[in-house]
């Protein structure tokens, strides 16, 4: 999700207008028909004090909830400008637990606006804008979900956190995030209610995260080269007085493929230990999952691994997200790997510097990677040069790395020696960032 590295929250802060439940049939809603009137049928909705967080370029004033049996539907109203990217997020979570069910999105770019769920397209959702003027004193967007998409049935309650995004441009990036409390509220598609959620003591919660990609070479890294298997790694550290249990969601992001069987869980300082996928080759975070309780001055981190995809471009952005929440605090978080390419250099070298026929010697080549990213299938090929020829069975190669010998008689190239050898190649594996290879063979002067 590029744009989301682009976004700044707008706060909403918002006032209830009753602490008991609001009462409201299932309703349809018309999406795309240019209209906001079947919105009148809906319960009073839940009202935010305009301007709360100055500064913010998106300012919600009022946001609408209902459903029918096929759609989950929200209306925005407030301060949307028409020129600025935008994103609002329903996460929804089970209030018991505080297990992440999914995240519907809408994703304003100016004009342009689509709807995800977690991180992924819904080609099947519901999204109008309207913009203010001619009488509309805010601007509004209403939106519709598929239920089934976002794993809800009719007979559960759901906390809904609501927020927004802005940024000025759509290549801002972000600098200070400003921290806001969003909305919650607990809606029940069994009644069609809505309540304000009220937890305990939040001051006695508090937890701080970090989200960082590993390398090959087991060093956090911000870029990785094509085919490299680099691992997420989401850490959740207990800042508060009082245990925690957080659910934490991370997609897999666009660009990669998940390893399967490659996410792990490990509390404190203790190993690693396997977490099951939810199906088989799926990550069991990008589903989100429920951590172990933490208790204060502790930590659990959670991990996955992923291959970045050989046809990604030079300079593609792989954008990992995650989620954190344990119902009094929600972290976002995200961290942007860049797709290199490898720079790799050879030297050659002997062992002597001058020799009379009848010598042998060492030639040697170094393979040196001076980039960032790892380089795979790194071939090189060296002709056995005139007046010289080469020592049977004298040729070196690291481990993983493949040989090959062109024939001197037919040029056909052959896995074993021939008698005669013209040029030798070797295929090795991999190249480490900022490391070095080395490959040789023997020669006879003549």
């Amino acid at each position: 999700m590029p744009l989301l590295r682009a976004l700044l929250i707008a706060g909403i802060v918002l006032s209830m207008m009753c602490c008991v439940p609001v009462v409201q049939a299932q309703h349809r809603i018309r999406i795309g028909e240019g209209t906001l009137e079947d919105w009148d049928g809906v319960a009073t909705p839940i009202v935010d004090a305009a301007n709360d967080v100055p500064g913010n370029h998106n300012d919600f004033h009022r946001l609408w909830v209902t459903h029918d049996e096929e759609y989950l539907y929200a209306r925005f109203d407030g301060d949307f400008s028409k020129n600025h990217n935008m994103a609002i997020h329903l996460v929804l979570e089970d209030p018991e637990s505080g297990t992440i069910l999914a995240q519907a999105s809408v994703i304003k770019r100016r004009a342009y606006i689509t709807l995800e769920i977690s991180n992924q397209p819904v080609s099947d959702g519901l999204v109008e804008y309207f913009a203010k003027g001619s009488g509309r004193e805010t601007d509004t967007i209403h939106a519709a979900w598929p239920l089934q998409q976002l794993g809800l049935t009719a007979d559960r309650a759901v906390m809904l956190w609501a927020e927004a995004h802005a940024s000025h441009a759509p290549n801002s990036a972000v600098k200070d995030r400003v921290p806001d409390l969003p909305l919650k509220i607990i809606y029940d598609l069994t009644t069609g209610t809505w309540r304000p959620h009220q937890p305990g003591d939040a001051s006695q919660h508090r937890f701080v995260t970090r989200f960082v990609v590993i390398s090959e070479m087991g060093h956090p890294t911000g870029a990785a080269g094509r085919g490299e298997m680099i691992t997420y790694v989401l850490t959740v550290e207990n800042a508060g007085a009082l245990p925690i249990q957080p659910s934490v969601l991370s997609p897999v992001p666009n660009g990669t493929v998940y390893v399967a069987g490659s996410a792990r869980l490990a509390m404190g300082e203790g190993e690693p230990i396997p977490v099951d996928d939810v199906e088989p080759g799926e990550s069991p975070l990008a589903r989100g999952m429920t951590l172990p309780e933490i208790a204060p001055g502790e930590k659990a981190s959670v991990s996955f691994r992923v291959i970045v995809d050989s046809a990604n471009a030079i300079g593609f952005e792989i954008v990992g997200a995650a989620v954190v929440s344990d119902g009094f605090q929600r972290d976002e978080l995200q961290t942007v790997t860049t797709v290199l390419a490898p720079h790799i250099e050879v030297l050659t070298a002997t062992d002597v510097r001058s020799v009379v026929p009848g010598d042998s010697l060492t030639f040697e080549i170094t393979i040196v990677n001076k980039s960032a990213v790892a380089a795979r299938n790194v071939q090189v090929v060296s002709p056995v040069p005139p007046g010289m020829s080469y020592i049977s069975h004298s040729v070196t190669a690291p481990v993983g790395a493949t040989v090959r010998f062109q024939d001197a008689k037919t040029g056909d190239w052959l896995k074993s020696e021939p008698e005669e050898v013209a040029a030798v190649e070797w295929v090795l594996e991999v190249v480490k960032a900022t490391s070095e290879e080395n490959v040789s063979m023997q020669l006879l002067t003549h």
